[in-house]
């Protein structure tokens, strides 16, 4: 199973928000600060197809070839549907635990949407913004997750500590704290299955 960090390829270049060029800020951004989802592609697709050869530099080229680039970061509402013709998947979007949890025993694999920190709440994967890949609900009724944003001690702040689990590449959370980081997103989650 690859994972793939997005602070692994710090030469590489994401040109996003192409809907409005004149906003640099966005504009020419690095993998590291905006290819959360490009690099969640990459591990949905090794997750569901045996397209091996299916590294950033081709979701990257996806991505600019459907214009999932054209606001900040990706825009999965775009990339989803240009990824399931691509590889033969479907999909469907979801706000709803329960469709996450039927989605991944029935052999799926689920793009989460976190958002970002808000009145009340301490967002625990990203304080602005973020997608990652959740492989598996564990027999503890925890989701495993690939996080292409882990670096060490992420998740050590007062208000995040003890909400995930660290193994390796592998981070474990609650459907609590999965619902929760998304609950100001919609769709929260992109479910994807083989066809």
């Amino acid at each position: 199973m690859v994972y793939i960090n997005q602070h692994d390829y710090p030469h590489l270049l994401y040109i996003c928000n192409s809907g409005d060029p004149d906003e640099e800020k966005h504009y020419r951004t690095t993998f590291p600060m905006s290819a959360c989802g490009i690099c969640s592609t990459v591990m949905l697709v090794d997750r569901l197809t045996d397209a091996s050869d299916f590294g950033v530099v081709e979701a990257l080229e996806l991505n600019y070839q459907c214009g999932a680039n054209h606001a900040p970061g990706t825009d999965y509402k775009v990339y989803a549907p240009a990824i399931c013709e691509r590889f033969g998947l479907r999909y469907v979007t979801t706000n709803d635990i329960e469709e996450v949890r039927r989605c991944l025993r029935t052999g799926g694999c689920v793009v989460a949407n976190s958002g970002e920190d808000r009145e009340g709440y301490k967002s625990v994967f990203s304080q602005w913004g973020h997608y990652f890949v959740v492989i598996s609900e564990e027999e503890d009724g925890r989701f495993c997750v690939l996080d292409p944003d882990l670096e060490p001690g992420k998740f050590d702040a007062p208000e995040t500590s003890g909400k995930v689990e660290v193994r390796g590449k592998f981070c474990l959370c609650s459907g609590e704290v999965l619902i929760r980081d998304c609950d100001n997103r919609d769709p929260g989650f992109f479910c994807f299955w083989r066809k």
